[in-house]
């Protein structure tokens, strides 16, 4: 057998041997810490003159359970917290998704507004909360650029430059657009 061939066996053996640890894990509780929770008020979106529906949803998915487990992969999660408990990380992953769509919706809305701080003051939470994703990071650029903040602007590009983010190149290229 070549050393290759071994080394390809040896691979898959691991992977199986991973796979069949996840799958016979017993259910274990996930420890309070791993929960997040966004810590914006209602208020900002009244004083903003948003929608009562936008406010009513805000808060029926503030309420909820969120997690990111989106930096672990699954058969480390069900070994971690076992089978029977992947079903509802995904539930409540699936809620912070659903709240970050909505806070991005409130944050883009005060912006049209022009409602500037309240703007930022979301779009930190959403970062806080681990949004990645380049149009939160653009539109809090674009914040800062309306209320002429260029320190800001500075900051929050040296913070993009020093983190470990996949599409870091992409946002950084995207506000040097936004010019």
């Amino acid at each position: 057998m070549k050393k290759s061939d071994k080394e390809l066996d040896d691979t898959r053996k691991e992977y199986y041997d991973k796979l069949n640890k996840s799958t016979s894990s017993r259910k274990k509780d996930i420890e309070e810490s791993a929960f997040l929770t966004c810590e914006l008020s209602d208020d900002l979106f009244i004083a903003a003159g948003l929608s009562p529906k936008m406010i009513e949803d805000f808060n029926e998915l503030k309420s909820r359970k969120l997690l990111d487990f989106s930096h672990i992969e699954n058969t480390e999660l069900m070994i971690k917290y076992g089978t029977a408990n992947i079903t509802f990380i995904q539930a409540c992953e699936e809620n912070l998704q659903a709240l970050l769509n909505l806070l991005y919706k409130a944050a883009d809305a005060c912006y049209e507004k022009e409602y500037f701080e309240r703007a930022e003051l979301i779009l930190k939470e959403m970062l806080r909360l681990k949004d990645n994703r380049s149009k939160v990071y653009k539109l809090l650029y674009s914040c800062y650029k309306k209320q002429g903040n260029i320190a800001q602007m500075t900051y929050l590009k040296a913070e993009i430059e020093r983190s470990d983010l996949l599409l870091k190149k992409k946002i950084l290229k995207e506000l040097e657009e936004e010019k």
